[in-house]
């Protein structure tokens, strides 16, 4: 039976999370429960277990967010994520592997210091992943052209 605590602050957040997997008229429902994704039997029962297990929000940015996006909820898979945190656990994002270490484009952005837009047309360049993230950037100068010689109606160059 389900324990109805409509009162708490995160009972809709358990409740939402169930009807994702379980209710086929959900919106969502072809993400979660459509992929197989299932609410572990203790937490699809009783909203005081999954509250135990999940603590509170550390802030009202925090979602529930499965550590790996094909498994379950149920503990050990699920924390609370911002929705930052939350972008780079996609299905559809990205993933480059450098010495062993995969991540998403976004986090190499940030932890190479190489803009996106540069990673993303070496990968459609067709550059391998470890060249994509080493080489550097250069940065062109262009130089600036001297200005066209314009002939004056006075016989004065400028």
């Amino acid at each position: 039976m389900i324990q109805k605590r409509s009162k708490h602050p995160l009972y809709d957040t358990w409740s939402g999370m169930i009807q994702r997997c379980t209710n086929p008229a959900h919106p969502s429902y072809k993400h979660y429960g459509g992929r197989g994704i299932k609410v572990c039997p203790q937490w699809r029962k009783s909203f005081a277990v999954f509250l135990q297990d999940m603590g509170g929000k550390p802030s009202p940015q925090h979602t529930l967010e499965r550590k790996n996006n094909d498994g379950n909820y149920e503990p050990g898979n699920v924390i609370w994520g911002t929705w930052a945190e939350q972008a780079r656990n996609r299905r559809n994002n990205r993933l480059l592997t450098l010495r062993g270490e995969s991540k998403t484009i976004a986090e190499w952005v940030e932890l190479r210091g190489i803009p996106r837009d540069v990673i993303k047309t070496r990968l459609k360049a067709g550059w391998a992943e470890e060249k994509v993230l080493t080489v550097p950037v250069c940065v062109q100068v262009r130089k600036s052209r001297p200005p066209s010689l314009v002939k004056h109606p006075f016989g004065l160059v400028f």
